[in-house]
């Protein structure tokens, strides 16, 4: 089974608040997919917290996203400058015009 890892996010996963999540290279699953969502990677200590569905999967410059994308990220008290920051702060050098993987996922328990 694929694993998709929040290391960044992984409170607002547990609140229930992340329903998308960006990814700089294409992902090995495809909708309706069963992932499992782990803290972080396996390979560095991390626990799974949760399984999640594979709603939508698709290319999108990060330049596009909007305020109300923000919050399905978890962060809904920001504006989308702030997660653009937020964003090219953890991707050293990556660029506004940069096209993300845009993931959207229904989480289905622990």
């Amino acid at each position: 089974m694929r694993i998709l890892s929040f290391s960044w996010t992984t409170e607002q996963f547990k609140q229930g608040i992340k329903t998308v999540t960006r990814r700089m290279n294409k992902p090995k699953f495809n909708c309706g997919d069963i992932v499992q969502a782990y803290d972080k990677l396996p390979h560095h200590g991390g626990k799974k917290i949760g399984l999640i569905k594979i709603l939508d999967v698709r290319e999108v410059r990060l330049r596009e996203i909007s305020d109300g994308e923000v919050a399905k990220e978890g962060f809904p008290s920001w504006t989308k400058s702030q997660f653009i920051y937020f964003i090219r702060s953890k991707y050293k050098g990556i660029r506004r015009s940069k096209i993300m993987w845009r993931i959207e996922f229904e989480k289905l328990g622990e």
